[in-house]
């Protein structure tokens, strides 16, 4: 039995790793663009 929440939570904690790493890529890229989140 998979529990929903947890479920939920880890599929929002890669969410939040995959747009941090977007992030940095994005900043490696251009030091210039700094996104805020």
């Amino acid at each position: 039995m998979i529990n929903p929440l947890k479920a939920v939570t880890n599929v929002l904690n890669q969410t939040t790793d995959l747009v941090k790493a977007g992030k940095n890529l994005a900043h490696e890229v251009c030091p210039h663009t700094d996104i805020k989140g």
